[in-house]
């Protein structure tokens, strides 16, 4: 809650008692709400240098239709002693997110697990998380002995010459034709009987499926073991975004104040929460933006006295079972080199062929509707941040009691001071600043502007006299050390969504003598449905070959989707 304080103090007492009435009807709903999730990902086998591409549905265990409790979703790449290799963390929208997890170059071959969760599930054992086979295979590396194979019939293949299509009762999908010719448009033409979210790849069957992945059919027919609810539960579901926890000890832990800074200049987050009688604290954070560098500290002339600590909520996945290791035959030495080329040649003219990342929507501080600003390059500058506030603004001006300097604000509207609400809040680049003396040590040159509210603040459950904001030229520049009662740490914040690189070869010219040998033509990974025809359109690469197109989801009734047509490229 931020606002400017008016003269007038409203009491809000009825208000607060329905709203804590309300709070305890939403939370007693909820203990009886399950989630479960189900990922779909662009391969289930892939090389060393691939990028994992998937999508994340977020459904209600009773009857899977999509849930809308959980605003976050986590995937975790996981090995066979249960190490992580990645976290990754997810925006959900309409309980549905995507991401891409690039499998570094020096990964050893072998099995690994994706796994797929919201907070508001890790109340349940790691059994119920869902979790599906990857096979990574390293061509660079000579694989373990475990995973090599004595004779072709030991290892595990998808016999191409027995691909046949996979049909849906909700679902048509149709081709203009079933062959085509390198770098040639393909129209995709999907006509949906219900309105339906669903993930779209075309990739190349090349003989290397040597997982079995689960289907949405396969999901929703797994016996349900989910018996128990939520009640009671400690872990808490990220209801309205990214959910960050902690507890402070100290003298006296009830009802004190703790703030999170997420500097970043003229992007930045700032949050102050109160804790409870056991010391914790909670912050929800804002979707935008997503930087990962935060600072959590005490807020209180007495922090010294505190300590702060963050949760850390820890699975354990020593106890995964993995299916018996998948092995790889020399047979296979052709196909996995001829896909290891195709991939160095992309990676060869990658300027032309990155993914693009979707920019965040631009974000405004939380004062930015009552702010006046002072840009300092429009002025003439001092040397000391002391003289500046001297001789350029109006509305600030500092005091220097007891060796620590204070800074107050004047509201020349009403030609008052806002000292009787106390002190002012502070921040640098957006991150909340207590020892304002480091400020002033700072060369004035650096500073790019200050932002304001020269009027008494509502922000969180304090009062101050006003808002003021230092924007340094250098954001990444770091004010304060680590202290007990202060903790510099980077979240898991989610990532910015990609968009696959796709050529159009009907007017890019300039792609003509740029070698193309994709074995993923197609990846969009959250689509919405309504019940009606819909076209996609892609191109063929110069690879030859026969191409799968798989259509995972479910409809807004919880019936699984899964369709899988094939046509072939052929010069």
């Amino acid at each position: 809650m931020h606002y400017i304080l008016q003269k007038t103090t409203i009491l809000l007492i009825l208000g607060c008692t329905m709203l804590s009435a309300k709070a305890q009807d939403n939370q007693n709903a909820l203990s009886n709400v399950k989630e479960k999730v189900y990922v779909s990902v662009n391969n289930q086998t892939l090389l060393a240098g691939e990028n994992l591409r998937y999508n994340f549905f977020n459904l209600n265990t009773k009857d899977q239709t999509f849930s809308t409790i959980s605003k976050i979703g986590y995937v975790e790449l996981v090995n066979t002693d249960g190490e992580v290799l990645k976290k990754q963390a997810i925006d959900l929208e309409h309980s549905v997110g995507s991401g891409s997890i690039y499998i570094p170059t020096n990964t050893p071959s072998g099995n690994y697990k994706l796994l797929g969760y919201t907070r508001w599930m890790l109340n349940k054992p790691v059994s119920e998380l869902f979790q599906t086979d990857i096979f990574i295979i390293n061509p660079f590396q000579t694989p373990k002995q475990e995973l090599v194979s004595g004779t072709a019939q030991d290892s595990v293949r998808l016999n191409e010459t027995q691909l046949k299509p996979i049909t849906s009762t909700y679902l048509q999908v149709n081709f203009s034709k079933d062959k085509f010719k390198p770098r040639e448009e393909v129209k995709l033409n999907l006509e949906a009987f219900k309105n339906m979210q669903v993930s779209i790849s075309v990739k190349k069957v090349d003989g290397l499926s040597l997982t079995k992945s689960i289907s949405p059919k396969d999901f929703s027919n797994a016996e349900n073991t989910q018996n128990s609810s939520n009640a009671g539960k400690s872990i808490l579901p990220e209801i309205r975004g990214q959910l960050i926890s902690g507890h402070i000890s100290g003298p006296k832990v009830a009802e004190k104040k703790v703030a999170l800074s997420i500097p970043g200049g003229e992007s930045s987050q700032t949050k102050l929460v109160n804790t409870d009688k056991q010391g914790k604290f909670y912050f929800n954070l804002d979707q935008y933006p997503t930087h990962t560098t935060t600072y959590i500290e005490v807020f209180a002339e007495d922090r010294q006295a505190y300590t702060i600590s963050l949760d850390s909520i820890e699975i354990k996945y020593k106890n995964l079972e993995f299916r018996k290791p998948t092995l790889l035959h020399s047979s296979m030495q052709e196909t996995i080199e001829a896909r290891s080329v195709a991939l160095q040649i992309q990676n060869a003219y990658f300027e032309y062929k990155k993914d693009s990342i979707l920019s965040n929507l631009p974000t405004q501080p939380f004062y930015e509707p009552f702010k006046k600003a002072y840009n300092l390059d429009e002025y003439k500058r001092f040397s000391t941040l002391a003289e500046t506030l001297i001789e350029i603004p109006n509305e600030l001006y500092a005091r220097k009691q007891d060796g620590k300097y204070n800074i107050y604000l004047r509201d020349r509207d009403n030609f008052t001071t806002t000292e009787v609400y106390g002190s002012s809040l502070v921040l640098f680049n957006g991150a909340v600043v207590q020892n304002t003396n480091r400020l002033f040590e700072l060369p004035a040159s650096n500073i790019k502007k200050i932002e304001f509210v020269n009027k008494g603040y509502v922000f969180g459950p304090r009062i101050f006299s006003g808002v003021v904001n230092f924007v340094n030229k250098d954001f990444n520049y770091e004010l304060e050390v680590n202290k007990k009662y202060r903790i510099k740490t980077n979240l898991n914040r989610p990532a910015p969504k990609k968009v696959l690189n796709q050529p159009n070869y009907a007017t890019a010219n300039n792609l003509n003598k740029i070698p193309d040998y994709r074995y993923e033509l197609y990846w969009e990974p959250t689509v919405q449905l309504p019940n009606e025809s819909r076209d996609f359109m892609f191109f063929t690469a110069d690879v030859n070959g026969t191409f799968k197109v798989s259509i995972e989801g479910f409809t807004e009734n919880g019936q699984p989707i899964l369709v899988e047509k094939y046509f072939e490229v052929k010069n």
